[in-house]
């Protein structure tokens, strides 16, 4: 179902897929703010650490939580010759973490 309502907009270029971008957005933010409802309504914080044990999953988190792999290729085809995209790259994913 994912696949066959999101692929065609893989086709698109960012700037035709822009409303695609802005309406998933306003859905992030709805979705978001629910959740928040919800959890706050139920939540037992006792039950739920601040920070974890393990930390060798933390890196697939980060990466698939970005979605590098349809996010960067899009991304170096629009950006400015003058952009260095490894820094750029580099330095949301240190932000980030």
């Amino acid at each position: 179902l994912c696949f066959a309502t999101l692929a065609p907009l893989g086709f698109l270029s960012l700037e035709e897929n822009m409303f695609w971008q802005k309406v998933s957005f306003l859905l992030l933010c709805a979705l978001c703010c629910e959740f928040l409802w919800a959890f706050s309504a139920t939540a037992r914080l006792d039950r739920v650490p601040a920070r974890g044990a393990k930390y060798r999953d933390l890196l697939g988190v980060v990466i698939f939580n970005f979605a590098f792999c349809v996010t960067i290729p899009s991304w170096i085809n629009e950006k400015r010759a003058d952009v260095d995209a490894r820094a750029v790259v580099w330095s949301a994913c240190l932000a980030s973490a």
